[in-house]
């Protein structure tokens, strides 16, 4: 398990370094700012709030917790996809707190079967979890250069 997840860190960095090989914005979208992180008072989370043409860009779409199936009855469930891997082992997801807005929550994979992530804790079912974009996300909020 632990060389998993060294090697998803590894696709992690990888895929941030080639995040920045995208086309080249129009005037008009070189002048807005894409994205802008908030430090959430009394927490060590920030929020990351996007232009709409910054969403556009990354392709970033978003999807509902689901109850996990089965006997699972307390779990969760999300897109693989959704789940973002730190260097330490420790795992989130981005959800979505208002249109546009994002805040990192840390999450307990209990189990992976194919496409989908079984969590143990997390969010709650029926809310809304980014599966394309999260590492865009991520080298936003921690201002990790894509080049």
């Amino acid at each position: 398990m632990r060389s998993r997840r060294l090697s998803i860190a590894a696709l992690l960095v990888a895929a941030l370094v080639t995040a920045g090989c995208g086309s080249v914005a129009g005037a008009d979208e070189a002048t807005q700012e894409p994205a802008k992180v908030e430090p959430i008072d009394g927490t060590d989370q920030s929020r990351i709030i996007l232009s709409a043409d910054a969403a556009r860009r990354i392709g970033l779409t978003t999807t509902e917790v689901t109850a996990a199936s089965g006997s699972r009855s307390h779990m969760t469930a999300v897109p693989y996809s959704s789940i973002v891997y730190w260097l330490d082992g420790g795992a989130w997801v981005y959800t979505k707190s208002a249109p546009l807005t994002f805040v990192r929550q840390p999450v307990v994979v209990d189990d992976v079967h194919g496409d989908t992530a079984t969590l143990s804790s997390g969010p709650p079912v029926g809310a809304d979890v980014v599966d394309v974009g999260s590492v865009e996300l991520l080298g936003t909020e921690f201002e990790i250069e894509g080049e």
